[in-house]
């Protein structure tokens, strides 16, 4: 029983060891040394079971098995140690030779990525020796310069760059070569495949020392539109001082005519009006025994229209002094402003006549006289063509838009027709006659050049025989200077 037991045993150890065989096949990848070692194991135990049964049938002595099973059953276990003692020393190569496998793999496509991105990218990749020659440039270079692909490896780069570049992007290359790692930007002109030029914009990085790659990489793109669009912008920006300049000696020009305009209007054109008013009075005062009526009608006539002549050149003066006028810019409490104009401007006789409001008006920023003149000629429009009428109201009121103050001023005056409202700002034009309503048609005009100079703008909204509103805005920021709040 004992040559049993020692077969059995043996057969087991050897069934063990095949099994441990057949694993190591996935696990090393070594597939038939490992069918073979596990196939002669399954031999040896199959011998094993037929002796096994012979032994059982008496066909063979027990002692004869019991000593040629014992030296099996050794060589069986050293076996079956020796194939379970080297499974962890396969399982570790087959780890790190998978590991090895699964890292090439991954730099593989790290490379291939790597190669896409360069082949595909709008931006060229050049690699340069330390004496500027060429080794590779990436296929944009064909796109950008117009070479085929190779054409370049070999020449020196510094060929084909422009002789007014040349010098300073020689100089940046050489400084960059004494210094490994650093990096340094360029922009220089190229010579295209064709002949032209072309702008490019490069960085540069030093990599001579670097065993991998031992060039300098230049990396560089087309800016040619960029700088023709420059160049453009820099042309009309001359073009544009040069018309300023003309334009600002035309307007010194005509600002001196102007004045010598002025003076003549002052002083020229007064002289023989006063005149003229001085000799009627005279005739008036010393003839008047010997002039029937219809004669000191005429001279009365006359006088009446010089004092309308000498408030017109007034207004003229007035009105070509405001584009000379310097604006000093302040706060402006435009409430105080306009209530003081109006109580200035109507005679307590007439305030008597008229119900007058004012809401609570928002500061201003801008010039308080020229502020002033705009307050004294709406309220006295408002005044006068309000006056015929039953009832007499002036509304001094505002709301806010956007970034500006809109102030109005409303009265229940006889109005007029809004179809030709936009006429009303114009120099000499007037709505009304003249022997209804005074005026010279200049008031508004000042008025809307006050405002446009305070970045504002005016105009108006009314119906006959319904009264008229004055509108005009002012922005919270004038040529830089805001109001602060």
């Amino acid at each position: 029983m004992i040559a049993v037991s020692i077969i059995i045993l043996s057969i087991l150890l050897q069934v063990t060891a095949a099994f441990i065989a057949l694993s190591l096949i996935k696990v090393t990848g070594n597939k038939w040394s490992w069918t073979f070692i596990a196939l002669a194991m399954a031999l040896q135990a199959l011998r094993r079971i037929l002796v096994l049964i012979g032994l059982i049938n008496g066909e063979l002595a027990d002692f004869d098995v019991q000593s040629f099973e014992l030296i099996g059953l050794v060589l069986s276990a050293l076996m079956a140690v020796g194939v379970i003692s080297i499974k962890p020393y396969f399982i570790a190569q087959a780890r790190s030779i998978e590991e090895r496998k699964q890292a090439e793999e991954k730099l593989q496509a790290a490379k291939n990525r790597y190669h896409v991105m360069i082949e595909k990218s709008s931006d060229v990749i050049a690699l340069l020796d330390g004496n500027g020659i060429i080794l590779y440039e990436s296929p944009a270079a064909t796109h950008i310069l117009g070479y085929p692909a190779g054409e370049l490896s070999g020449r020196n780069a510094f060929e084909l760059v422009h002789p007014n570049d040349l010098q300073s992007t020689l100089e940046l290359f050489t400084q960059l070569v004494k210094s490994p790692g650093d990096n340094t930007k360029a922009e220089f002109r190229f010579r295209h495949k064709d002949g032209s030029w072309r702008y490019l914009d490069s960085i540069g990085t030093n990599m001579l020392n670097d065993p991998h790659i031992g060039a300098v990489i230049i990396n560089y793109r087309d800016i040619t539109e960029r700088k023709q669009a420059e160049e453009k912008i820099y042309k009309l920006n001359a073009e544009l001082e040069h018309r300023i300049a003309q334009r600002t000696m035309q307007l010194k020009t005509a600002n001196k005519e102007l004045e010598s305009f002025s003076y003549s209007v002052s002083h020229d054109l007064r002289a023989p009006l006063r005149a003229i008013d001085g000799f009627s009075t005279i005739i008036l005062d010393d003839y008047d025994a010997k002039l029937d009526d219809e004669a000191k009608r005429m001279l009365n006539k006359i006088r009446t229209n010089i004092h309308k002549m000498d408030s017109l050149i007034n207004d003229l003066l007035s009105f070509s002094r405001l584009s000379r006028t310097e604006m000093e810019f302040s706060r402006i409490d435009m409430a105080l402003l306009a209530d003081s104009t109006y109580h200035e401007t109507a005679s307590s006789d007439i305030q008597e006549k008229f119900i007058f409001s004012i809401s609570k008006l928002p500061d201003a920023f801008g010039s308080k006289t020229l502020m002033r003149q705009v307050w004294i000629n709406l309220i006295s429009n408002a005044i006068k063509f309000t006056l015929p009428r039953d009832i007499r109201k002036i509304e001094i009121g505002s709301y806010r838009e956007k970034d500006s103050n809109i102030y109005f001023i409303k009265d229940s005056g006889v109005g007029f027709n809004a179809e030709y409202g936009h006429k009303l700002f114009e120099v000499f034009q007037r709505l009304h006659n003249s022997n209804e309503f005074e005026g010279t048609g200049i008031g508004l005009a000042i008025v809307q050049h006050i405002i446009q100079r305070h970045g504002g703008k005016v105009w108006a909204e009314a119906k006959i025989n319904e009264g008229a509103t004055f509108y005009f805005s002012i922005p919270d920021s004038i040529a830089g200077q805001t109001l602060l709040t």
